[in-house]
């Protein structure tokens, strides 16, 4: 069954050609059909957004860990005892939510299901909570964490890359996928435990020369032990980086 605000994330030309037509197609949509969150299909007021229920379980991290994000006390210090003396960890860790078990729904949902149209609308929520500080306009680059292209073209889109968008928009960030690639296939992380997921992406990026001086954002979609960050950090500190910071969607607790 088709709902008002699921699979509509593209104009098509012809309705780019016919804005009068277009505008009177959506009223009719607007009266025949229910908006619907296209996180959990609750009704909606108006289509275009997540409903109250599944914006306040966007829960806050807080102060965290600002090497590896893990939520600290409040007045403890601004890095972790783990992290005191880990060069594998970027300069810099920010993830914007808890990863429970409703953002771990929406997740799999975009993930899994191609409910594209999550990406946006948690990339919003995420770019509204990032600190005044960080990140900031001085990097020289965003870079998503990249799929294989085997994975890409099964999954048909990067998750980190659509995630990202509305984080670079809001801070002039320029978004590059062609800094850091994926050079070999990874098993999916999900089943496997720390030492597993750190051997696993072992030298599985490759960075681009250019990439030598530049003060960079990394980004990926959750961190759970952050071995995919650590894995991108360490390439691009090899390749020259003179500054890696990294930013999560949500962080495993």
């Amino acid at each position: 069954m088709f709902h008002r605000g699921q699979g509509q994330e593209h104009e098509s030309a012809q309705q780019a050609c016919q804005p009068t037509k277009g505008r009177l197609i959506d009223r009719i949509l607007d009266a025949l059909l229910p908006a619907l969150c296209p996180a959990c299909d609750a009704s909606l007021n108006q289509p275009g957004g997540l409903c109250a229920k599944c914006l306040q379980s966007l829960r806050p991290l807080g102060h965290q860990c600002h090497r590896c994000a893990l939520p600290l006390p409040a007045l403890a210090s601004s890095v972790c005892g783990h992290c005191q003396n880990d060069s594998t960890r970027p300069d810099y860790a920010w993830a914007g939510f808890d990863f429970n078990t409703n953002l771990r729904g929406m997740v799999h949902a975009l993930k899994f299901h191609h409910k594209l149209v999550l990406a946006p609308l948690l990339g919003q929520q995420l770019a509204q909570r990032a600190p005044d500080h960080f990140p900031g306009s001085g990097f020289d680059a965003l870079i998503p964490a990249p799929l294989h292209i085997s994975r890409l073209r099964e999954r048909g889109f990067n998750q980190a890359l659509e995630l990202c968008r509305p984080l670079a928009s809001s801070r002039e960030l320029t978004i590059r996928t062609d800094l850091l690639t994926r050079c070999r296939p990874t098993p999916k992380q999900t089943r496997l435990n720390k030492h597993q997921r750190q051997a696993n992406v072992r030298n599985a990026f490759k960075a681009h020369d250019e990439v030598k001086g530049m003060r960079v954002l990394i980004f990926d979609d959750v961190m759970t032990t952050g071995a995919t960050i650590q894995a991108m950090t360490q390439t691009l500190r090899r390749a020259g980086a003179a500054e890696i910071a990294a930013a999560t969607l949500a962080r495993v607790v």
